[in-house]
C-alpha cells in the first residue's frame, strides 16, 4: 500500500508540475454540466482534483484487500494451530501406547530375572 501511495503522490506532483509549466492551458476554463447544474472550472484544479479522487479510490481498494488478506491469514493460523494440536495429541497418544507396551515388557522381564535370582539363591542355600 505504501508503494502505491508513493506512486500516486509522484503522479500527483508530476501532473501539477506539468500543468504549471503549461500555464496557458492551466488557466483555461472548462464548462462542465453537472447533474444538478453547470460549472466553469479551471483545468488545473480539475485535473488535480480528479487525480486526488483516484488516489483515494486506489488507497481504499488496497485497504479493503489488505483487510481481507489479514482475515484469511488469521483463519489459516487458526487452522494450523488446530491441526498442530490434533497432530500433537495423536503423537502423544502413540507415545503413551508404546511406552505402556514397553513398560509392561520390561516389568515382565524384571519379574522373570527376580525369579531366576531367587531360584539361584535357593539353590545356593540348599547346597
Amino acid at each position: 500500500m505504501k508503494v502505491q501511495l508513493i506512486l500516486s503522490l509522484i503522479y500527483f506532483i508530476v501532473a501539477a508540475l506539468f500543468l504549471g509549466v503549461n500555464s496557458e492551458y492551466a488557466r483555461g476554463t472548462f464548462h462542465i454540466n453537472l447533474i444538478f447544474g453547470k460549472a466553469d472550472v479551471a483545468i488545473f484544479p480539475l485535473i488535480i482534483g480528479i487525480s486526488f479522487i483516484w488516489m483515494l479510490i486506489i488507497i481504499l481498494i488496497d485497504y479493503m484487500s489488505i483487510n481481507s488478506l489479514k482475515k484469511q491469514i488469521y483463519k489459516l493460523k487458526a487452522q494450523v494451530h488446530d491441526t498442530e494440536k490434533s497432530e500433537m495429541l495423536k503423537l502423544l497418544k502413540e507415545i503413551n501406547e508404546k511406552f505402556d507396551g514397553h513398560a509392561t515388557t520390561v516389568y515382565q522381564q524384571l519379574h522373570e530375572i527376580e525369579e531366576i535370582i531367587k531360584g539361584k539363591q535357593n539353590q545356593q542355600k540348599t547346597e
